[in-house]
């Protein structure tokens, strides 16, 4: 086996594997840099341009490891794209709103190049989706040897999978990122048991341990507190929350605190791509029952969409939750101007790092 790290920056980002495993050609993942711009933010796709790879692995819809999918599916057109049923509704949706983005970004800052790939290509990679359901392996051929592939659940954020291959009695596995702790709209990662013979994970601490004192019920417990502290004195709160996962967990559980009394009855606001998430989520929990997200509580918590005609330093028409994306509130988005609008203001802004791995 020899393994290739395709990501050029080596940080989070473009994270991409290539692996040769025996006769097989596999990438594992293809994202985009969200720190860097133009070709500079795709993986290094040199070791395998003169490749005919024979199996692509997404293991989630994160777009450090989706963002750049459609550039190598263009270039691989009949490879089966194996991932987990959930990702086969949100992959397109994510992509379609990063080709506007790009779009956008060209604009302002004059890439020529963007957007890296158009909305065939997206056609183009879900056509190539090869659903496969967890802890099922599936054989491939190729040179008169096979290999298993077998998903696992990762937790993480929806559709999350490590991945597993078994080639000549050995036990390879890859996966992303990777969150044990049950969450409130998924269930924490399974992981293959018994022993493995190579494993390759993607951590934010590697080998440093969480500090003393701090858990994800804690963390969870303080953001509450907060929140409600601040409703109280009859201030607004934002939390920017990434679209998908962050959202979605945000709302069960400032509705779960609702009805335990732990927070009072107040105003919620929220816009972005989240939202159409947030439907995907709900389609995704009827069709599969893998996650637990009723979008029925938007409604019971009257979610509204924020005033339209926001301006930087002009105080929020409305107090209340503010619940909206971009998580890293990048330019031109809600979490964006909302922050702007509150600027004059004494501000609290949560950055809820514990919700998703």
């Amino acid at each position: 086996m020899k393994l290739t790290d395709l990501n050029r920056h080596g940080e989070i980002g473009a994270n991409s594997m290539f692996a040769q495993i025996g006769p097989f050609n596999i990438l594992v993942d293809s994202g985009l840099n969200p720190k860097a711009l133009g070709y500079d933010a795709l993986p290094d796709f040199e070791p395998i341009e003169d490749l005919d790879l024979d199996l692509i692995i997404l293991t989630h819809c994160h777009l450090d490891h989706l963002g750049s999918m459609p550039v190598v599916t263009a270039h691989n057109p009949t490879t089966p794209v194996i991932t987990s049923a959930p990702n086969e509704l949100l992959a397109p949706r994510m992509l379609r709103n990063s080709i506007n983005v790009m779009k956008r970004q060209r604009e302002e800052h004059g890439i020529a190049e963007y957007p890296l790939f158009l909305h065939r290509d997206v056609a183009q990679f879900s056509k190539q989706i090869v659903v496969q359901r967890f802890g099922r392996g599936e054989i491939y051929f190729k040179e008169n040897e096979t290999i298993e592939v077998i998903l696992h659940p990762a937790g993480h954020v929806a559709g999350a999978a490590a991945v597993e291959f078994i080639y000549n009695d050995r036990r390879i596995v890859f996966s992303g990122d990777v969150l044990f702790d049950a969450q409130r709209t998924l269930p924490g990662a399974h992981l293959p048991k018994g022993p493995i013979d190579t494993l390759i994970l993607e951590t934010t601490r590697g080998a440093k341990g969480r500090e003393s004192g701090h858990s994800r019920a804690s963390e969870v417990d303080q953001l509450i507190d907060k929140i409600g502290s601040i409703l109280d004195r009859g201030g607004s709160c934002l939390i920017p929350v990434f679209a998908l996962g962050r959202m979605q967990e945000l709302f069960k559980i400032i509705y779960e605190a609702r009805n335990l009394g732990s927070l009072p009855d107040s105003p919620i606001f929220a816009a972005g791509l989240g939202m159409a998430v947030c439907d995907n989520f709900d389609k995704i929990r009827r069709r599969t029952q893998l996650i637990d997200f009723d979008i029925s509580m938007l409604e019971k918590m009257n979610v509204k969409s924020p005033e339209p005609k926001m301006r930087p330093g002009r105080d929020l028409a409305k107090k209340g939750i503010y619940l909206v994306s971009s998580g890293m509130m990048v330019e031109h988005t809600p979490s964006y101007k909302i922050a702007a609008s509150l600027l004059p203001h004494q501000l609290f802004c949560s950055f809820p790092h514990f919700i998703i791995g």
